[in-house]
């Protein structure tokens, strides 16, 4: 008699590899200027080949904040060549020595520097890192009273606020860190 045995799950973009820096880039150009899918296979390419110094090691051991900064640098000479007219800009506007106490205080932050940016510019997203339990590069397109909305290439789409913590500590257990102090505002004008 055979014995059944259940095929796991596929594994997906971000569960072995350490693409997902790469991705938040792709993501929010995207996400900036309403890239069709050719476009996105284009500017897919012109990161994987035109970034200085991430690859290979980003393929299996993902990139930090400064690799993210070098695969915007190149998705910004990609949309210069292929939308012109269009300002592709990106500021890190939290600053390295302020803690927040609670990620409520963090995300409330966040939402109001999206909707300014939002005021100013055509289009805003936030690019996050998100410690333990993930250790992943994501995009916030909104924040609302009670949820996180995302553009995500590990298929997230939204998070209640209460999941998510600023306390090393805390982040992995039973709730997600938000390393907002790795995290990117992107605009386009």
């Amino acid at each position: 008699m055979k014995t059944y045995h259940p095929m796991r799950r596929p594994d997906q973009q971000g569960h072995i590899d350490g693409m997902c820096g790469l991705y938040s880039v792709l993501n929010a150009t995207s996400f900036l200027f309403d890239l069709s899918a050719q476009a996105d296979h284009q500017l897919f390419r012109e990161l994987c080949l035109h970034t200085k110094g991430v690859f290979p090691e980003i393929v299996c051991d993902g990139v930090n904040l400064p690799g993210v900064e070098s695969l915007l640098h190149t998705a910004k000479r990609w949309a210069a060549r292929n939308r012109p007219g269009k300002t592709f800009e990106w500021t890190m506007p939290l600053p390295r020595s302020h803690i927040f106490e609670t990620a409520r205080a963090a995300l409330d932050e966040m939402r109001a520097l999206l909707h300014a940016a939002r005021s100013a510019h055509e289009r805003a997203i936030w690019i996050v890192g998100l410690g333990p339990p993930w250790g992943h590069f994501t995009t916030i397109t909104g924040i609302d009273e009670t949820r996180v909305l995302f553009r995500d290439s590990y298929g997230i789409e939204h998070r209640d606020i209460a999941q998510f913590t600023t306390d090393k500590a805390k982040g992995g257990h039973d709730k997600i860190m938000l390393d907002y102090h790795e995290s990117i505002l992107a605009t386009v004008a």
